[in-house]
């Protein structure tokens, strides 16, 4: 096991993961974080098989909620992504990240 997720700030309900060059994991949850809309986060390998969990940015419906496929990783590190809701008409979004 990588990774437990459970309620709360961390993100819940994981949907999808992409890797990096680097080893590094890359997904979202539909639930869960400050606002129960969802997070998206990193799993980094580290030293005796331990991984290294951040949330690298937590959705509040206003800039989309519900991540709900996988991630596309270009080859500058960039994550782009749609949620389900959320967004300035409630309906989705589509999104660019740069860890």
């Amino acid at each position: 096991m990588l990774h437990s997720f459970s309620e709360g700030a961390g993100g819940c309900a994981p949907v999808g993961v992409v890797s990096d060059k680097a080893g590094n994991l890359y997904g979202a949850t539909n639930a869960g974080g400050s606002y129960d809309c969802g997070v998206v986060y990193k799993l980094a390998p580290g030293k005796n098989g331990k991984w290294t969990y951040t949330v690298l940015h937590t959705f509040d419906y206003a800039d989309g909620a519900q991540p709900a496929a996988n991630f596309i990783l270009d080859d500058k590190g960039n994550l782009y992504g749609t949620t389900a809701t959320g967004g300035p008409g409630g309906y989705g979004v589509a999104f660019e990240l740069t860890p």
